[in-house]
């Protein structure tokens, strides 16, 4: 069922990564779709890298936050996706240090990533294909700042 209520054109997943303590790790579904697309998701980790829930918010909203540590070893997937030619992507964190902040990659070969946003020295980088397309400044991305 997951993507069944998928609209073209709109919105397609919304994450907002706000799970309370005790969210359950690797089930499908554990990390809740708000468009109502009824895409799932999960959280991975292991023994070198660690999901945490119910953090402070980013925002000082009375909120929570999740945080990863230890990328690229946890993270969410995102099961079924829609794959649509042009992609537009919102989102706010919090850096601390070099590491991928999402990727696509293909589902039978670990040999490239189709297309990913990650932090190398201090550079916001979106890569496609394995080559970065668009870069910020080294250093432009400071440790303990939050970005949207």
């Amino acid at each position: 069922m997951n993507g069944a209520a998928y609209r073209p054109g709109g919105l397609i997943a919304r994450f907002p990564l706000d799970e309370p303590t005790g969210t359950p790790i690797s089930a499908f579904g554990a990390v809740e779709d708000l468009t109502g697309n009824e895409f799932q998701a999960r959280f991975f980790q292991n023994a070198d890298a660690r999901v945490t829930f119910a953090r402070p918010s980013l925002v000082g909203d009375g909120g929570t936050s999740v945080n990863f540590t230890g990328s690229p070893n946890a993270y969410i997937q995102v099961s079924n996706l829609v794959h649509l030619p042009t992609v537009s992507l919102s989102l706010w964190f919090r850096a601390e240090g070099d590491g991928g902040i999402l990727n696509r990659d293909p589902m039978f070969s670990s040999n490239d990533t189709f297309y990913g946003l990650d932090i190398s020295a201090g550079a916001l980088r979106w890569r496609v294909g394995g080559e970065t397309v668009i870069e910020t400044e080294p250093g432009a991305i400071q440790n303990g700042m939050i970005y949207t």
